[in-house]
């Protein structure tokens, strides 16, 4: 079973697991409970629930890089979906966490063990007779969904049911159980620096000029012939200095960051800067912004024309 799998096993079996304990605690007298547990019932129920938060988000955070937002939003807003058994989102995990996959794997093995063990010793549960042979999958398959839509589900528990495990046992569980979870957040820490400082040293995505050789030598001309024709017709000594702005496009790999944006910025390849200092002996010079578009014919009706379009003038010493 995949770690991504168990990951929405114990998603889907903790709440259940803690309206169990909530359902023995209303049924139980509050002396029987006070002699057995000590008041440990109730704290363990408690951090259970926080623990099943910080789980939740751990998981959360587990995912964001290997999944777009729609499969992010369905798997923790379902405990049943068919994306917690995706090979594919299983490998882009297996790829981000590199070569803590296995440590993560056996983490999250490790969770489901203590929960198995919690589970096992609330007595009556549906499907806790199995639990040793089918794992959590065995409690899960016999109650409705944990989470649907977003909204945590209210387990119908009829059954009478009894939790015999040891004080002593509960605060260990509990305790292994926040060990593990710490243990996750740190794996997906690390992955995600390492995934941050492996695109300073290499590129994944292939990039591609956005115009080719061709065209770009064709504007260079149209280019000079238009300011030819306005700046440097008025000016005949000056200096300019042109802003090359990025003309190559990348696709990341999914499970890079910032994969799953989206191109709310992408560039426009008809329109660059230039900055033309002003001669003269004036000081401090001045520096003429210009902005350098490119007009299609299809929107002016005439021949594709390089248009000059002055900005505000800045002032800057020289």
């Amino acid at each position: 079973m995949s770690g991504i799998e168990i990951a929405g096993l114990v998603l889907g079996a903790i709440p259940l697991i803690v309206a169990a304990l909530e359902h023995y605690e209303d049924i139980i007298s509050p002396g029987k409970a006070l002699y057995r547990f000590h008041g440990e019932l109730g704290r363990a129920i408690q951090e259970l629930g926080n623990q099943h938060a910080l789980f939740e988000q751990s998981i959360e955070v587990l995912l964001r890089p290997i999944t777009t937002d729609q499969e992010l939003s369905e798997m923790m807003d379902n405990t049943n979906s068919d994306l917690w058994q995706d090979p594919e989102i299983e490998q882009h995990l297996r790829n981000h966490l590199g070569k803590a996959y296995s440590p993560y794997t056996r983490t999250m093995v490790e969770i489901q063990r203590v929960m198995i063990g919690i589970a096992s010793k609330l007595d009556n549960l549906e499907g806790v007779k199995h639990l040793t042979r089918a794992g959590l999958e065995a409690i899960i398959s016999q109650h409705a969904a944990a989470k649907v839509d977003g909204k945590h589900q209210k387990f119908e528990i009829s059954k009478r049911i009894k939790f015999t495990m040891k004080r002593k046992k509960i605060r260990e569980s509990l305790e292994e159980l926040r060990l593990c979870i710490e243990t996750l957040d740190k794996f997906q820490v690390k992955a995600d620096k390492i995934a941050e400082n492996d695109l300073l040293y290499r590129s994944d995505g292939q990039a591609k000029a956005i115009l080719s050789v061709e065209m770009i030598r064709k504007n260079a001309k149209e280019l000079y012939r238009a300011l030819s024709k306005t700046w440097c017709a008025a000016h005949p000594s000056h200096l300019a200095g042109l802003m090359l702005e990025h003309r190559l496009m990348k696709k990341p790999k999914r499970g890079r960051p910032g994969w799953q944006k989206k191109k709310t910025d992408e560039v426009d390849a008809n329109c660059f800067g230039l900055s033309v200092l002003q001669v003269g002996d004036t000081v401090p010079k001045k520096w003429l912004d210009v902005e350098i578009r490119l007009v299609d014919a299809a929107v002016s009706s005439q021949p594709s024309r390089y248009v000059v379009y002055p900005m505000d003038e800045l002032s800057g010493i020289i």
